[in-house]
């Protein structure tokens, strides 16, 4: 399994930093709370994951003070820690997220994959100038790669370092059948 852990945030109230987004806590006055332009978290799991979708939870006090969940966002990704982003999934007016507490919203990703590097960027809140959220939770899609292996550069290929022992499986298509296998690149 992995874990995540925040990178860099922008400015947060003091109590309410952007770590409490993944701490599993959906209670309380535990959330994410923050008025600072731009409003982005940038976090990493341990290992890269394959993800297709994520959760964003309300926080404790959305039903009295409206107008504080995100309205507009992208959430962005990358493999290997540099600063060339894709956008993984971007929201524009959303009405999904409602004015309650403690509740969660599912948003399937644009661009599943496999990463490691995150971006969360808010644009705009539905009202006023504070963003709050409970808590951020990626669908993980399988496990994670294995030690030695990393995405390749396009969608389904992979680089493994040398003498990294895995074991590979061929699974065909709908409509498919594997007839025949050659492997080549032994040592």
């Amino acid at each position: 399994s992995s874990s995540i852990s925040v990178q860099e945030c922008c400015s947060s109230y003091e109590n309410e930093q952007c770590d409490s987004l993944f701490d599993g806590i959906i209670s309380g006055n535990n959330k994410w709370c923050s008025v600072a332009e731009p409003k982005f978290v940038e976090f990493r799991t341990t290992n890269a994951v394959q993800v297709n979708g994520y959760t964003l939870y309300t926080a404790n006090d959305n039903a009295s003070n409206p107008g504080r969940n995100p309205m507009n966002w992208v959430l962005k990704a990358n493999l290997d820690g540099s600063n060339n982003w894709t956008i993984i999934d971007a929201v524009t007016n959303d009405a999904t997220m409602q004015d309650v507490n403690y509740t969660s919203f599912d948003f399937e990703m644009d661009v599943p994959g496999t990463y490691r590097y995150f971006r969360f960027e808010v644009s705009e809140v539905h009202s006023g100038s504070d963003m709050q959220l409970g808590e951020l939770q990626l669908f993980y899609e399988g496990n994670t790669l294995p030690n030695g292996v990393i995405q390749g550069p396009t969608p389904d290929t992979y680089i493994v370092d040398h003498g990294t022992v895995m074991t590979v499986k061929a699974i065909p298509d709908a409509g498919y059948a594997l007839l025949e296998w050659s492997d080549d690149h032994r040592d």
